[in-house]
C-alpha cells in the first residue's frame, strides 16, 4: 500500500480533538504504544532508507516494512506493507534469532481518528510538544485534510517519527 503522510508539529490537541469530532472523525483508538525497528548487523535496511519494525499497539501487534521514501516536496511518501501478528515478545525474539538488532525503540500515547479514507494521529511522546500527522494514500487528499483542519502545507513536515526525535533533542 502506498502510504501518504505529513505531520503538523506542536499543535494545540484540544482544538485539533474538536476539530476532527466537528468533522465527523471517528475515534478509533486510544492508547499507549511501543515499537522496536530491526536491521541487520550491517544496517543493509538502514542504508536502503527501509524500515522494519514491529508495533504494540493496545492489545495488537503489528510488523511493518516501509520502503525507501519517494522524493516528493513536502510528502513523506513509502511503500507499506503491514500485517498482524499475535505475540510481540515471540516476534522480536525469532527476529533476534534471525541475527537481526533493535535499531530504534520507543513508546508513545497515541489517539487515532478516521474520516473516510484519512487517519488522523495526534501522538504523545515524553519530551516533545504533542503533534499530528496525517496519512492518506493520496497528496492531494492530504492537502484537503490539512485545510479542513485551518492548517497549511506551510506548517506541515515530511520528518520521520525518528527524525521528529532528533530534532527535538537538539532544540
Amino acid at each position: 500500500m502506498r502510504e501518504v503522510e505529513v505531520t503538523i508539529l506542536e499543535i494545540n490537541v484540544e482544538a485539533t480533538r474538536k476539530k476532527l469530532l466537528d468533522l465527523g472523525a471517528k475515534k478509533v483508538f486510544d492508547g499507549d504504544m511501543s515499537y522496536f525497528a530491526f536491521d541487520f548487523p550491517d544496517n543493509r535496511l538502514n542504508k536502503k532508507g527501509e524500515l522494519l519494525r514491529i508495533r504494540k499497539v493496545g492489545n495488537k501487534t503489528e510488523i511493518t516494512h516501509k520502503s525507501k521514501k519517494e522524493n516528493v516536496e513536502g510528502f513523506k511518501i513509502k511503500k507499506e506493507i503491514e500485517t498482524q501478528v499475535k505475540d510481540f515478545e515471540v516476534i522480536c525474539e525469532i527476529f533476534e534469532k534471525c541475527g537481526m538488532k533493535i535499531i530504534h525503540q520507543g513508546q508513545k500515547k497515541r489517539e487515532s481518528y478516521k474520516l473516510g479514507s484519512t487517519n488522523f494521529e495526534i501522538d504523545f511522546v515524553p519530551g516533545i510538544p504533542a503533534f499530528l500527522e496525517i496519512e492518506t494514500q493520496d497528496e492531494k487528499e492530504i492537502q484537503k485534510a490539512v485545510t479542513m483542519l485551518d492548517f497549511n502545507m506551510k506548517q506541515t513536515t515530511a520528518m520521520t517519527g525518528k527524525e521528529i526525535e532528533e530534532y527535538y533533542k537538539k532544540v
